[in-house]
């Protein structure tokens, strides 16, 4: 890529997210950012019992309760940046968190952390908390455009590269930060942004989100000590985008207008209905239905075809996975799940799941083939499920659950929170938190509608 004087995405930015205002955010945009920001919330609580989250919590120490940042789900209180860690690599910890096909990245397990990680340094309520997520997904919306799926396949985690910036562009909102100061605090992060494709399936995966979320706060609290940085470190010769891109020109028609509409609205967040990479979704969803309608018992499959987008080619790394982590990343493991258990939940995916017999017998029987002619990014999955007795069974899912086009119901997203939180709290305290967050944009407080996730094992 050749460095360009005709697009400045840093001070854009800076005056977009300067300016906006809660008013400015439509409803339909508002109400897929309270799901977001409830979702977000219930699957950190769930990571934190488990894998990277638990792990990056017990490398993070005890807390000695001196004054500092409350970090969600615990009694610990830390540094603003610190917490931004913790709850972002919970968050991606088990996968469940949602994500844009757009881009492809996780958006909110770098939006969201940055947001309660600075609870501790001004009052933020329920309309701030959408203003700076808002930010956070316009400027994701901004900087991936030009480069999206390139930059993918040459190997990068988007969510950790791209999602520094808006970890830093949500903490710089939250801060009141001025444009000048945005277009700094961007700049910082454009030196932090990292994250390797190679790494899925390992803790190293959701520490990508940890990473970006207190990179990101770092660089908005920084900047707002006048902390400097060149001032064409995305653009210019030996750049962000001038070493990331992934091809040899910027596509700058492809950068959308701030606004018209919002990103929420536009590319849409996905709500994950099962805990594995977005790119089985469909495919799961396609065997449950084979199976609930065709009355097909696994013990009589004698095959399984499923054809996906190039995508999955490059995110789907196992096809006989060991762990339960690398099975999130085992389109075989996810469409044999779908055939044996009633449902492919957290315990679908637990190690021992991996090496469960119906489960392995007949992940060997999946044959999957990637289908060049649809988008890179295509949501589409069509599967064929061959019984013992050669009947043939295909099903065809465009939108997995969860997609805009194919929205998860109320129930289905009470469902899935008290699945995840449950693992952290006590029943009250999940019904609580759940209805605090239900109507987040009239919340005075958000450190008090998070009341019921906080101090959990002390009194911090």
């Amino acid at each position: 890529m050749h460095a360009t004087d005709d697009w400045d995405p840093a001070a854009d930015l800076g005056a977009f997210i300067s300016d906006l205002h809660y008013d400015d955010v439509p409803a339909t945009a508002t109400d897929a950012i309270e799901r977001a920001i409830v979702d977000t919330v219930g699957v950190t609580l769930a990571g934190m019992n488990e894998g990277a989250g638990q792990r990056a919590l017990a490398a993070a120490g005890d807390s000695d309760c001196r004054d500092g940042v409350p970090v969600v789900g615990t009694d610990m209180q830390t540094s603003a940046a610190e917490a931004a860690f913790l709850t972002g690599t919970s968050a991606h910890t088990l996968d469940y968190d949602d994500y844009t096909y757009a881009y492809p990245l996780h958006p909110s397990v770098a939006i969201v952390p940055p947001i309660l990680s600075l609870l501790g340094h001004r009052d933020i309520d329920g309309r701030d908390a959408i203003v700076a997520y808002t930010a956070g997904f316009e400027t994701l919306s901004t900087l991936t455009a030009p480069i999206s799926s390139s930059h993918y396949q040459t190997g990068w985690h988007a969510t950790g590269t791209f999602g520094v910036f808006a970890a830093a562009a949500t903490a710089a909102s939250l801060l009141d930060l001025a444009p000048a100061e945005i277009q700094h605090a961007l700049h910082i992060a454009a030196s932090t942004a990292s994250g390797l494709r190679r790494n899925f399936g390992t803790d190293t995966k959701p520490m990508h989100a940890g990473q970006a979320s207190r990179s990101g706060v770092t660089a908005a609290l920084l900047a707002e000590q006048e902390f400097s940085a060149e001032a064409h470190a995305l653009t210019g010769e030996g750049g962000f985008y001038d070493l990331y891109c992934g091809r040899d020109e910027l596509d700058l028609d492809a950068v959308p207008t701030f606004g018209e509409p919002f990103g929420t609205v536009r590319e849409g967040v996905n709500t994950k209905l099962y805990p594995s990479c977005g790119a089985t979704h469909s495919s799961i969803s396609a065997v449950s239905k084979l199976v609930e309608t065709a009355g097909i018992a696994p013990e009589t499959i004698d095959s399984i075809t499923v054809e996906i987008a190039p995508f999955g080619r490059d995110a789907l790394r196992y096809t006989r996975p060991e762990t339960g982590a690398e099975a999130k990343f085992s389109l075989e493991h996810c469409v044999a799940a779908a055939a044996c258990l009633d449902r492919v939940g957290l315990d679908a995916f637990e190690n021992n799941q991996v090496e469960r017999k119906d489960v392995h017998a007949l992940r060997e029987r999946v044959d999957v083939a990637y289908d060049d002619f649809l988008a890179y990014n295509d949501h589409r999955s069509t599967v064929t499920v061959v019984t013992t007795d050669g009947q043939r069974h295909t099903e065809t899912v465009p939108h997995p659950p969860g997609t805009p086009a194919n929205p998860l119901s109320a129930d289905e997203l009470r469902t899935k929170f008290r699945e995840c939180a449950i693992r952290r709290l006590s029943g009250s305290a999940v019904s609580e938190l759940y209805e605090n967050l239900q109507t987040l944009r009239d919340a005075d407080s958000l450190k008090a509608a998070l009341a019921p996730s906080l101090g959990l094992d002390g009194d911090c």
